[in-house]
């Protein structure tokens, strides 16, 4: 964190049903706080999936906090409610929408892609 800001780096990776990679990419991103950045990230990758054309997404973070207000299973912090309500509104755009929780070291391709967009 800098200057009271969040500062977060995030990596995606998107495979297709085979395991093979089809595209990947980072970015850094600035925010309120770390958990509003993480949102902002997933609301990214999530918006990238739709311009894509992909139909089935399963999004994965080590951000527990943040999958559990997505699923619904906390109670959602005020920063992000807009993100969040974002994100959701893409719903009805996929076949099959996701967000599950991968600890960090589970997710190596994806941290490495977050870590060096911190570096730039």
């Amino acid at each position: 964190m800098r200057d009271g800001l969040g500062v977060c780096g995030i990596g995606w990776v998107a495979y297709d049903e085979e395991g093979v990679m089809l595209l990947h990419g980072s970015m850094k991103i600035t925010a309120e706080s770390a958990l509003h950045a993480e949102a902002l990230g997933l609301l990214a990758v999530t918006q990238m999936a739709v311009e894509k054309g992909l139909l089935h997404l399963e999004v994965v973070s080590d951000c527990l906090a943040l999958i559990c207000q997505v699923a619904g299973y906390a109670g959602v912090n005020h920063v992000i409610k807009g993100v969040l309500q974002d994100i959701k509104g893409l719903y009805a755009l996929f076949h099959c929408l996701s967000f599950s929780y991968i600890a960090r070291n589970h997710n190596v391709v994806a941290h490495g892609l977050a870590s060096r967009a911190m570096r730039l």
